[in-house]
């Protein structure tokens, strides 16, 4: 899958699980950036992004782990991105 395209459907995802947290009193409507987020939730594991397997897909998907056995830069790049358009979105909504 392209990398725009997983992009738009994991921020979409993600606006679907924060305004589900929200209408069940989660976290509250007046929260308005991913980091104030995490004083309800853990924030970073929106999306799938905590579930072992799809860690693992996107590993993968982005070239494997580095020689230090980290995350790949692509993935980084496109988590912190997916993350970003959601803080935009907070700030917006």
């Amino acid at each position: 899958m392209e990398t725009q395209t997983l992009i738009d459907s994991k921020t979409e995802q993600i606006k679907k699980e924060v305004l589900a947290d929200i209408i069940s009193g989660i976290v509250p409507t007046t929260v308005n950036s991913f980091s104030e987020l995490h004083d309800y939730v853990d924030a970073n594991c929106y999306g799938s992004f905590c579930e072992d397997e799809y860690f693992e897909f996107l590993i993968q998907n982005f070239g494997g782990r580095d020689e230090n056995e980290g995350m790949p830069q692509g993935m980084l790049d496109f988590m912190n991105q997916v993350q970003d358009n959601i803080d935009s979105w907070l700030k917006t909504r």
